[in-house]
């Protein structure tokens, strides 16, 4: 019985596969009269989409050799240095790792904020993300503190506002107290067997024209600090 219907299943798969050969065969008379515009205009969209994809790929691989964990720095690094007043707002993808923009400020301000907060935004797989499921608040020592947000693809983000909800889960922030500082890879292309140099000028002209995180999550223009760090593809 299963071998009867795997044979039928196969038999299937042929004539489908042989009708969707017909039509492509018919259709690539039309080519010469103007079908080539749509094939050209795929291609081109498909090498943009896997230029970015790749591109991230091999970013995230370069900004994740300087890696430190959070634990690492709460244990080791914070309690050797000195802190400022405020609360600063690290955004990061990762949350294995310290954000870089937050080893970068360290680098040159020699400080921590008084309360330094990791955050990552995460986009559901689901239109709407209840408020009692938005947030989540890991506390690392006094000082330190990861959070959650979540948003649903639908959902509107508006960061501030959903930070502002942390105090009833123990985090109060001041927003006339806090600075987001978000980090700004600056690329920089060299020849790499993992990505064409070609494809690597693509990805730089791409991200210069990509959005802002901070407009994308509703930040206040006078509170935001950015941090420049060239990478090296």
């Amino acid at each position: 019985m299963i071998a009867s219907q795997a044979v039928i299943s196969g038999a299937d798969y042929l004539i489908r596969q042989a009708i969707q050969l017909a039509c492509c065969s018919a259709n690539l008379l039309k080519i010469k009269h103007g079908g080539w515009f749509p094939v050209a205009l795929g291609v081109f969209i498909d090498i943009l989409m896997t230029t970015w994809k790749r591109g991230r790929a091999v970013l995230g691989a370069r900004l994740a050799e300087n890696y430190m964990s959070p634990d690492d720095l709460v244990t080791q690094v914070a309690p050797e240095v000195p802190t400022i007043p405020g609360n600063g707002v690290f955004l990061t993808q990762n949350t294995s790792n310290v954000p870089h923009a937050l080893l970068h400020s360290l680098k040159h301000f020699k400080r921590f904020y008084e309360r330094v907060v990791i955050v990552t935004v995460e986009v559901a797989e689901e239109p709407h993300v209840a408020d009692e499921e938005r947030l989540k608040v890991d506390v690392l020592s006094p000082q330190f503190y990861r959070v959650r947000v979540s948003f649903g693809f639908m959902d509107e983000p508006d960061l501030p506002l959903a930070l502002e909800k942390c105090a009833a889960l123990g985090l109060e922030l001041d927003p006339m107290e806090t600075s987001f500082v978000l980090g700004r890879e600056i690329i920089v292309p060299r020849r790499n067997p993992g990505m064409a140099l070609w494809r690597q000028m693509l990805f730089v002209a791409m991200g210069c024209n990509a959005g802002s995180a901070s407009a994308y999550l509703r930040l206040p223009p006078n509170r935001v600090v950015e941090l420049g760090t060239p990478v090296v593809l």
